[in-house]
């Protein structure tokens, strides 16, 4: 669904709306990119999620 996120987010930014990153945003991102592969995550460290994490501070929204 990574398109229809894309797309969706391009479509609101052309429209002028203002995006935000709230909390919950990144306690949902966390949980996925740290939970285990075997219970459907993406196993990826805790220091590679802050790294992530710290990145989103270069977009904007």
């Amino acid at each position: 669904m990574n398109s229809d996120a894309v797309n969706a987010i391009r479509t609101l930014r052309d429209r002028g709306e203002q995006l935000h990153i709230v909390p919950q945003n990144l306690i949902e991102f966390w949980n996925v990119y740290t939970c285990p592969t075997e219970r459907n995550g993406l196993g990826r460290s805790v220091a590679k999620t802050q790294a992530e994490v710290n990145d989103f501070s270069k977009y904007t929204w």
